[in-house]
């Protein structure tokens, strides 16, 4: 018996654990299947709207109802929202240099002095996330944003997640089509 009590509290931790901890897992194999090492996180987080643009697909309107139904769940319950900043504490296993968005020339700038110009100056992933919504009890979107050498915009994707037995299982990866 005090073994199954043991093993609920485990379960129970486990489900509760940090939303962010979705998105390290996620960004620990994006970060681990990458050549380049060095990454910096941009402080403020993308807003809800932003994310939900392109969660929506793109569309101003829904097709169906039950489209209707779960995007009028989610902007009910965030769309008031205040957007917060990430701090390292959110992100205990990945390295990211954390800055605000206005501080990326004055990064780009000393990351030149120190390597004397050289392309090595700009190796670098940039990463724009916004948190992670909950919908449904069971499934989570959020948004991300990689660009390399600031110039080249790797992806803009909403990654839609669904909890199934006890993990997050990626359903659907949305793609920013307004930028291409």
């Amino acid at each position: 018996m005090k073994k199954i009590a043991v093993y609920s509290f485990v379960l129970f931790f486990y489900s509760c654990s940090s939303p962010n901890r979705i998105i390290e897992n996620y960004l620990l194999y994006e970060v681990k299947n990458d050549t380049i090492k060095k990454n910096i996180l941009i402080k403020k987080r993308t807003s809800f709207e932003e994310a939900f643009t392109i969660f929506r697909g793109m569309k101003l309107t829904p097709r169906t109802d039950e489209e209707l139904k779960i995007h009028q769940e989610i902007k009910n319950k965030f769309t008031n929202e205040v957007n917060t900043n990430w701090k390292k504490s959110d992100f205990k296993k990945i390295n990211f240099d954390i800055i605000n968005e206005d501080s990326v020339i004055h990064f780009l700038n000393s990351r030149r002095e120190k390597f004397n110009n050289r392309i090595e100056a700009d190796r670098f992933n940039m990463f724009f996330i916004s948190k992670p919504y909950y919908y449904q009890k069971n499934k989570v979107f959020f948004r991300i944003s990689k660009t390399r050498f600031f110039r080249k915009r790797i992806y803009d994707n909403v990654i839609i997640l669904e909890r199934k037995k006890m993990k997050w299982i990626i359903v659907k990866t949305m793609q920013n089509t307004s930028l291409y």
